[in-house]
């Protein structure tokens, strides 16, 4: 890639877009070149975030593994796309696995570069502050404006107020819906059921930023949610699936078992899945998904997974009574997967004994969950999942100080 289209592919970093070309020439000179074989690992989520790449040529995978151990692609990027940006400021951890899908070169851009770069051009570096801090006085403009529009509506009851306010995701009602759409990419896909072409969005890996992870592992993003885009829903037919379940054959009479279990649901639904998601676009995806799945061949652990994210969207909606419903559902399907699945991955099967152990706190059932963090914290395989481990220990002391 040459000097200038690389300067040009620099100029798509947000915080550098309107960057002179004499500052970005002598950034570019500051790029390495790295070269990495099919399925090499570029980074793995939790590294620091060091560096940032652009693809010469080839292609990367970005994806991450699901509580059952399967790989998920987010997406996969190729000649001049950018991955992680934001590490050159924040240097947080990588929030999900990056691989060449096949023999890769990438330039690369360390940190410590990027920081000697600003500080012997400190002008650029103001820039980038300004930049920045436009972005949250944006954010703050925007949470200003709901504060007041919410005042201006006094005379209308409090309920209604709630239920309007509900509908969108709290965390994402500052963003524009611009800049949303810039967090988001488009993959096809034929459905299963009627081999319609689905064209749907998925969130960028290098948009997701977690905030905060709960007992039960349920990730609060800062920006944009990527369990919102998680469900593929075809708009003709109504069958809901995702990545893990789209490969699974299905037979003319289970298709007609699945229509039969949608149509319900499916024939009052006005939703768009093809662009931005509402909380209550979401919560409706994985309520098609439930009912699509439920006469598959699948695993309980697989069913288990799907209502504990129902659950967690009914979180982020504050209906704590539908939350612990799907919590329910989530922890029979778990305890069916542990008695009955013959589980050969230690990985997955601890994960199953710790969600069985939190979110029986989360229900009530104290004596049930600390049975189940016992499990966990006695386990063959523990060091296996440190972390996981260490979430049950800290529980279990807390439990113990009660």
């Amino acid at each position: 890639m040459d000097t200038e289209k690389t300067i040009k592919v620099m100029k798509k970093i947000p915080f550098l877009n309107d960057t002179e070309e004499r500052y970005l020439f002598e950034l570019v000179k500051r790029l390495k070149v790295v070269s990495f074989k099919k399925n090499a690992t570029i980074f793995e989520k939790g590294d620091e975030g060091v560096c940032m790449y652009i693809v010469l040529s080839g292609k990367v995978d970005i994806y991450n593994r699901g509580s059952n151990g399967n790989e998920v692609i987010h997406e996969t990027l190729t000649s001049t796309e950018i991955i992680d940006e934001m590490s050159l400021l924040d240097g947080f951890e990588r929030s999900a696995y990056a691989r060449a899908a096949e023999d890769t070169v990438l330039f690369k851009l360390d940190r410590n570069d990027f920081f000697d770069f600003l500080r012997k051009n400190q002008e650029v570096a103001i820039k980038v502050i300004i930049k920045i801090s436009a972005k949250l006085r944006q954010i703050n403009m925007k949470n200003m404006e709901s504060s007041e529009a919410f005042n201006k509506m006094s005379s209308i009851s409090f309920d209604t107020i709630e239920s309007h306010y509900n509908h969108y995701n709290i965390s994402e009602l500052s963003i524009p819906e611009e800049d949303i759409k810039k967090m988001l990419y488009q993959k096809e896909y034929v459905c299963p059921i009627c081999e319609n072409k689905i064209t749907t969005s998925h969130v960028r890996s290098s948009s997701m930023r977690i905030k905060k992870v709960d007992d039960d592992l349920c990730s609060h993003y800062e920006n944009i949610n990527p369990i919102y885009y998680e469900i593929i829903v075809c708009p003709q037919c109504g069958y809901a699936f995702n990545e893990d379940t789209y490969s699974i054959k299905i037979n003319d009479q289970q298709k007609e078992e699945i229509l039969k279990q949608i149509e319900p649901l499916w024939k009052y639904d006005n939703f768009d899945y093809s662009g931005t998601r509402t909380i209550e676009q979401s919560i409706q995806a994985y309520h098609l998904f439930a009912l699509s799945i439920k006469n598959l061949k699948m695993k309980n652990s697989k069913r288990g997974n799907a209502f504990l994210k129902i659950a967690w969207l009914y979180r982020f909606k504050n209906e704590a009574s539908s939350e612990l419903k799907y919590l329910h559902f989530a922890v029979d399907r778990f305890k069916e997967a542990y008695s009955k699945e013959n589980i050969r991955d230690p990985k997955l099967e601890m994960n199953i004994i710790y969600l069985l152990g939190v979110l029986n706190l989360k229900l009530g059932n104290k004596k049930e969950g600390a049975k189940w963090l016992d499990i966990i914290l006695r386990h063959p395989a523990r060091e296996m999942l440190p972390g996981i481990v260490e979430r049950a220990r800290d529980i279990w002391q807390g439990m113990k100080q009660q």
